[in-house]
């Protein structure tokens, strides 16, 4: 039986019933888990060892073949490891700033630090983002210099330090080299559509101070926080256009939603996805977390009607065959080059949203032209363009 994100998803529902854990044990027991294909989504998403502390909750790890078992938990003890790496670093930077008196709140991984969204050695790490002041930011990079980190490449910044325009949002990601730490300083949370959507003093105005190992910083706010992981996990590298959403993504909302889901104004919620032109794309993130992660449905939200349907088997569909090993039949590759098509009329929208515009070229000759530019470059094509779903 071919495996889709569903199945992983069915794995991660962090709060299962006994009838549900009852029918996934049945299925396992049928021979309905494709294990190698299952691993594949895992290791795709970077779930897996948040894969294993599920199973391990779940007491499924018996049911699983031993040699898998076993990788499982080396690829947990790894992240355990990797986390606490990232833990101590995160420490250190705290400590310099509260010593030069910098405000901060951190971002997504960083953030579930501070309140154990996820338990140590189950979230997979990118990088430790952190949110200054945008007045600060050159003082935060001297710091980090000073602790041993150096840029990984050049954004299109003024001497590594200021955005030349609005598309940038933080300076350039910076290493701690012979460790897997690379950190962002921040002075927006994200860029174009994604990062227009919060405004500046609303989230330092409401953002949660916390403490870290001793060290003063802050969180974002319950909905900031919510709202972040959704464009986040959707828009800024065309996620929901070429249907690849992380599910690691995904089960930090449901995480969030577990957690916060009192503190947290779904009118709102839907009202920014409205006015931003999102409801749908909002609309499916959470149509997968109910239907797939077992959250409850939501008075406030609509999952109903054929869009949400048609868009819910494309990303099923296309998550199934990033596995290349699995071959799809002729009609099914019809369907997959009709989404490829759909990709690329949204493609030149994405672009014109969220790289097409900077402080001095605002006019519309100025932004086709370059958004023209974008879509046939060599670099645009590598960056841009599908080779496959």
């Amino acid at each position: 039986m071919s495996t889709d994100i569903s199945s992983l998803m069915a794995f991660l529902v962090p709060q299962k019933s006994p009838e549900y854990l009852d029918k996934l044990i049945e299925k396992i027991n049928d021979g309905q888990v494709n294990w190698e294909e299952l691993l594949f989504q895992a290791n795709f998403h970077l779930c897996t060892p948040l894969w294993y502390s599920q199973l391990k909750k779940d007491g499924l790890l018996d049911l699983l073949p031993d040699e898998l078992a076993k990788y499982l938990f080396y690829i947990y003890e790894l992240n355990m490891e990797r986390n606490e790496q990232f833990q101590v670093a995160l420490e250190e930077i705290l400590r310099v700033f509260n010593k030069h008196s910098i405000d901060s709140i951190l971002l997504k991984g960083a953030a579930t630090y501070c309140d154990n969204l996820f338990e140590l050695g189950t979230r997979v790490m990118g990088d430790l983002d952190i949110l200054v002041p945008i007045e600060k930011v050159p003082l935060c990079q001297n710091l980090i210099v000073s602790l041993g980190y150096k840029p990984i490449y050049e954004l299109e910044l003024q001497d590594n330090k200021m955005p030349l325009d609005e598309r940038e949002h933080h300076i350039a990601r910076h290493e701690k080299l012979g460790t897997p730490v690379v950190v962002e300083i921040h002075f927006k949370v994200s860029h174009g559509q994604a990062g227009r959507v919060f405004k500046s003093d609303e989230l330092w105005s409401q953002r949660t101070a916390v403490k870290f190992r001793g060290c003063n910083t802050s969180i974002l706010s319950p909905n900031h926080r919510l709202l972040l992981n959704t464009v986040h996990a959707m828009i800024p590298l065309r996620e929901y256009l070429s249907g690849n959403i992380s599910v690691l993504q995904w089960s930090e909302f449901v995480f969030l939603i577990n957690r916060y889901g009192q503190l947290i104004d779904w009118k709102q919620w839907l009202s920014i996805a409205k006015n931003k032109g999102f409801s749908d794309m909002f609309k499916l993130y959470y149509l997968f977390a109910m239907k797939y992660f077992q959250i409850p449905k939501n008075k406030y939200i609509d999952v109903s009607g054929y869009y949400l349907k048609f868009n819910e088997e494309r990303l099923l569909l296309i998550s199934l065959y990033q596995n290349k090993l699995i071959k799809p039949s002729f009609f099914v590759q019809l369907k997959l080059h009709l989404f490829k098509l759909g990709y690329y009329v949204g493609l030149v929208k994405w672009l014109w949203n969220n790289q097409c515009y900077s402080e001095d070229m605002t006019g519309f000759f100025e932004r086709s032209k370059f958004c023209l530019k974008k879509l046939i470059s060599k670099e645009s094509r590598k960056n841009y363009w599908l080779k496959k779903l």
